[in-house]
């Protein structure tokens, strides 16, 4: 079914089931929100629906970001952060408090050295505009970002939907370098 809340909701945690959250204004991503069955092995036992009549926020906080500035030291049980559903913003974005501050090195995704390492995103993003997660400095989240195919199988409960979609993959190119001759 549906969660209903009245106002501003922090969400973390592990799901098992299926539902969609709806919120009247913000949601606060509080730490990792995973489902219980990792869609990854091909079973759809779990499915997440947000719907953020304002924006859909990352906190941050002590658990999302190394609070030390002089030895950063993780609060958390990963230095990353996993989010698994699909999320709306219905007024703008999904973003990152504070992205723009904090540490710039503190946390490597992959073989790059960031702030507060990896976003891991299992799901699809439904925004007005993009937010920022993070900046080419080092600050925030380095984006990695996976389209769950089970959310088109088996979409959240009462979770809009058109009954089509597109599987879009795009690059971003520096325009400085593009070459229209090659």
């Amino acid at each position: 079914g549906v969660i209903y809340f009245n106002g501003t909701v922090a969400i973390s945690g592990t799901l098992r089931g299926r539902v969609t959250l709806y919120s009247t204004a913000y949601v606060i991503i509080g730490d990792d929100l995973r489902y219980a069955t990792d869609p990854a092995g091909g079973t759809c036992n779990d499915m997440l629906g947000v719907i953020a009549t304002e924006d859909i926020i990352v906190a941050n906080n002590a658990i999302n970001t190394p609070p030390n500035a002089n030895g950063y030291r993780n609060m958390d049980d990963t230095k990353d952060l996993y989010l698994h559903g699909v999320q709306m913003a219905l007024s703008e974005s999904f973003t990152v408090e504070g992205y723009n501050i904090g540490p710039i090195d503190a946390n490597d995704c992959g073989t790059v050295n960031v702030g507060r390492g990896c976003l891991y995103l299992l799901g699809g993003l439904i925004q007005e505009r993009r937010g920022a997660v993070g900046l080419t400095n080092g600050s925030g989240f380095l984006k990695r970002y996976s389209y769950d195919r089970c959310a088109v199988q088996i979409p959240p409960p009462y979770f809009p939907t058109t009954g089509r979609f597109t599987d879009n993959r795009y690059s971003e190119l520096d325009p400085g370098r593009f070459n229209v001759s090659l």
